[in-house]
Formats: C-alpha cells, sequence, structure tokens
C-alpha cells in the first residue's frame, strides 16, 4: 500500500497487520462495499487488528498522538475541580472516564479530588482494549497506587449511574457517515476488492442513514455548495441514548475538537473534516493502512446538544477549552510568583491548552446534566450555549 507523501514508511509488522484486517473485512462484506462509518469502525475497533484494541503505542511521544492530559498534568488537575464540585452535592457518587489513554489522566484526577476530600466511591474506567487496561492499571500503580482499588474497569457505563462521566477526545474517534453534495446528496463509501481501499459513491437510501440527515440537517444541506464534503455521527444516536439510560444523576463533561453546526459547515472545509494520526504526522488519507493508524472527525457540537435533549439531558454548559479552563481555577497551577527552571516546560505545555493558536480554541467543552439542578462554576464567566 503507499505511503501518502512526507509520513513515515510503515513497518511489516504494521504492513501485515493491516493487510490481515483488509483480509477480514472481505469475508464479512463479500460484496466488497461497505460505509464509511463500517470501515472507520473494523479500521479502529477490530479485535486484535483495530488501532485501539491491537496497538500498545498510540500516546505519547512513542506514539502517534498527545493528548492534554498526557501533554501536563495541569489539564487532569483542573478538569478534577468541577468534578471534585459536582460530586458535593451528590452522595454515594462515582466518576466513569471513557476511554482511559494510557491511565495518565485517570491517575492524576483521583489525585486531586483526594486533596478536595472528594475521593469517589469508585473510578470506571470504560475501556474495551485489553492491552490498554494493562497500561491504564501499570500507570495508576505507579502514580497513584494507594487509590487503584477504586479502579473498576468496565466496557459500558454501569446502570442507575450517580456521580461524573467525562470523556476526552471520545467522540471524534465514533464512526463518521461520509458525505458529498452533488446535484444529489451522494454517501462516500469504500470498495476493498482490491489491496488499496478506494472512495466510490452511491446515492443516499432510504432508511436509518437518510431520515437522521432529514432530521438533523434537512435546512443546512440545501445550503451547501455542490462539492462540499462533510460527514455526520449516526453512532452518536445510540451513544447518547445510552449515556442517557444508564445514568440516574449527575454530570457528564465532554472535551474535544469541533464547533457549533454554523461554525462546522464552514465554505473553507468544503472537504469535511476527516483527520488521520500516524507518528505525530497528521494527514487526511482515511483508507491508507487500516487498523494502524487513528481516524478522527471533528464533532458537531450542535448535534450533541440536540441529541442530549431528545434524550432528557440538560445542556448545563458550553464553551472552548480556554474559557472553561479558566472557568475551572487552571490559574493555580500556573501563575506562580516563583518558577522553579525545572517546571518552565510543564507551564509552557500547560499554556499550550489556552492558546488560541494550540488546543484553547479549536478544543471544546459541553457538560450535560441529568437530575441536577446546582450551577458549573466552570462556565459562570464563558458559557457560549447560545452559539449551539
Amino acid at each position: 500500500m503507499k505511503t501518502p507523501l512526507a509520513l513515515p514508511e510503515a513497518t511489516p509488522k504494521e504492513q501485515e497487520n493491516s493487510a490481515k484486517l483488509l483480509a477480514k473485512l472481505r469475508q464479512e462484506y463479500p460484496q466488497g462495499i461497505l460505509s464509511f462509518a463500517e470501515f472507520m469502525a473494523n479500521a479502529l475497533y477490530t479485535a486484535e487488528l483495530g488501532y485501539y484494541s491491537g496497538r500498545k503505542d498510540i500516546f505519547g511521544e512513542s506514539g502517534d498522538f498527545v493528548t492534554a492530559p498526557e501533554l501536563t498534568d495541569i489539564f487532569s488537575k483542573t478538569l478534577a475541580n468541577p468534578i471534585a464540585e459536582v460530586l458535593s452535592h451528590l452522595d454515594q457518587a462515582s466518576v466513569a472516564e471513557f476511554g482511559g489513554g494510557s491511565g495518565t489522566m485517570a491517575a492524576d484526577i483521583l489525585l486531586t479530588l483526594e486533596k478536595h476530600e472528594q475521593i469517589p466511591q469508585n473510578y470506571f474506567i470504560i475501556e474495551i482494549s485489553a492491552i490498554l487496561r494493562k497500561r491504564q492499571a501499570e500507570t495508576i500503580g505507579e502514580r497513584a497506587p494507594h487509590l487503584l482499588e477504586r479502579v473498576v474497569w468496565v466496557e459500558e457505563l454501569p446502570k442507575n449511574f450517580i456521580g461524573v462521566v467525562v470523556g476526552n477526545e471520545i467522540l471524534d474517534a465514533l464512526p463518521v457517515f461520509r458525505l458529498l453534495k452533488d446535484e444529489e446528496l451522494l454517501e462516500l463509501v469504500v470498495s476493498i476488492e482490491t489491496d488499496t481501499p478506494q472512495w466510490k459513491t452511491r446515492p443516499v437510501m432510504e432508511g436509518e442513514l437518510n431520515n437522521f440527515i432529514q432530521e438533523h440537517y434537512q435546512e443546512l444541506v440545501p445550503q451547501l455548495p455542490k462539492g462540499y464534503h462533510f460527514e455526520v455521527c449516526l453512532s452518536l444516536k445510540n451513544w447518547m441514548r445510552a449515556l442517557a439510560r444508564q445514568m440516574k444523576q449527575g454530570v457528564v463533561l465532554l472535551v474535544d475538537y469541533g464547533y457549533p453546526r454554523q461554525e462546522l459547515f464552514r465554505p473553507d472545509r468544503h472537504m469535511g473534516t476527516l483527520a488521520c494520526h500516524y507518528r505525530h504526522r497528521t494527514h487526511d488519507d482515511a483508507l491508507w493502512l487500516p487498523g494502524q493508524q487513528d481516524i478522527t472527525a471533528h464533532v458537531d457540537f450542535t448535534l450533541v446538544a440536540e441529541l442530549a435533549v431528545e434524550n432528557d439531558l440538560d445542556v448545563l454548559g458550553f464553551a472552548h477549552q480556554a474559557g472553561f479552563l479558566l472557568g475551572a481555577g487552571i490559574e493555580q497551577y500556573i501563575a506562580q510568583d516563583t518558577i522553579d527552571p525545572a517546571e518552565l516546560n510543564e507551564i509552557s505545555n500547560a499554556k499550550k491548552l489556552l492558546m488560541p493558536s494550540d488546543m484553547g480554541e479549536s478544543f471544546k467543552v459541553i457538560a450535560l446534566g441529568k437530575e441536577f439542578e446546582e450551577g458549573l462554576s466552570a462556565f459562570t464567566h464563558f458559557d457560549q450555549r447560545m452559539r449551539l
């Protein structure tokens, strides 16, 4: 499989595993065509061969990308402040983290909650990858060994959950359909008939995808120019329904990159928002080396809010990451009169969380609530729900 320009050459083992995944897909889809949502789901989550279930080194310098919790512990410490605030209003509450990454965020949140005297009853990590579960346990065992007994690994949010659900860069990895506005609306699908997957198009058929587009994008699609590519995340519908069904009381904090709908569908995003990550390079060839690279799409936060409301969740706040972190008290970790030279790099990384040119404005935070009447102080001075 040809390597996209400026990307490192894949290792023989990566090429072998990718070929195995394609062979498996040909068995499961003998017609040779599958939706991009199906392709993305298999590329990311197929047992042993998918990106999140078959690889060990994903995060950090040795992996493909660095998330905010890996960049600096100041992110997780700050996120723990509003979590502690919510826990203080609930009885016998827990924390649940979707996709625990390397375990770094869980360890830092737990240690900070301990300082707030708000240790949760349980810290659930919703993780399907056995490899990542092992790494998370090792990380928490090293950094917060006395709190490891609070951590429970599960595959879905426990029923009647009371507490705080957190998800950092989770929604962008939900499988999406890819669409093209032409004389009619077309779906971009994936042909796997050869060793190199190829894009093909087909009309959007009657069915669940068409109904979803009619329900959430009916007014927008006619306004798009011919040749405009975009993604829709139908899988978010079931994800939100399950979240709302399992929760009894509490708050959901979701951090991800994306925009409200009117900003997401700007003319300069006419090729869509698919982004792939491989060894700290970002590119847009989502069909290259399936199973061995990360595939993401920007989040439509208007859709997140719509689906939350449809499932009887309240939208408690929305802000870009900088506004949220400032409201959550990040200054207590970076505004020091005397800085140890050894901490300068840490402070520099923390500022990347806030700078508009880095993560400060491209990442957003949305808070959803169920049976939670208290306000969230993190959104007191910067709440942009009107943009949704």
